[in-house]
């Protein structure tokens, strides 16, 4: 058994001296940690090298077992301007229709596997061909979303398909006053983002681990 982790660049170890991943790794050990996070990527098929497009490949392996899936997606599909469609619908280049897709995939491959997403954290950027930058929870992207419009639909979601979701907006309490301490360009965390981030992720995941090791 093993624990898979989907993501963008947050999930990457290209940032803040590694990321959050060696502290999973070294938390959950000796499970194994398979990090499938592709910088700039998203959740639909809609972005570039999307997240629904690795988990199909995967699905092509003979044998994808694993304990925990841990999936950080949602920022991304704000930036490129992803639709959020209708819930239960399955078109695969809306987000909740990527959501669906994704959920009934992944399950499909460990049907006693749990699964935890991780909700969007601060941004400030220019979303892909549009004209502003700002906090990503207040600007619209080129289809007139904003980054508060995708984390409600992963929460509403959560309902639909029953996986919890980690507040981690709420519990990091990045924003325009402290951006500069945390990150390294108001997108990617440094460091100390990463510390903070991992003071809330691991011990939300930790309350998993005794299952994991039955």
């Amino acid at each position: 058994m093993s624990i898979l982790v989907f993501g963008d660049s947050i999930s990457c170890i290209t940032h803040g001296e590694g990321g959050y991943i060696k502290t999973l790794e070294k938390t959950f050990s000796p499970i194994k940690v398979h990090n499938f996070a592709i910088s700039g990527s998203g959740l639909s098929t809609g972005t570039p090298n999307s997240c629904l497009k690795v988990v199909k490949a995967l699905g092509c392996q003979s044998d994808v077992n694993y304990s925990l899936c841990l999936i950080w997606h949602a920022t991304n599909d704000w930036y490129w301007g992803t639709p959020l469609g209708d819930p239960l619908c399955a078109d695969e280049t809306t987000f909740f229709g990527s959501i669906d897709l994704l959920v009934k995939k992944l399950r499909s491959f460990s049907p006693l596997g749990l699964m935890v997403w991780v909700a969007p954290i601060y941004r400030w950027e220019q979303p892909f061909e549009t004209s502003r930058e700002g906090n990503a929870f207040l600007i619209d992207n080129k289809v007139g979303l904003t980054l508060a419009d995708y984390a409600g639909a992963l929460e509403y979601a959560s309902k639909i398909y029953g996986f919890p979701v980690v507040p981690m907006h709420e519990l990091t309490q990045f924003h325009e006053g402290n951006a500069d301490h945390f990150f390294e360009d108001g997108v990617h965390p440094n460091r100390a983002g990463y510390d903070r981030i991992e003071k809330s992720l691991i011990p939300y995941l930790k309350q998993y681990k005794s299952i994991l090791e039955l």
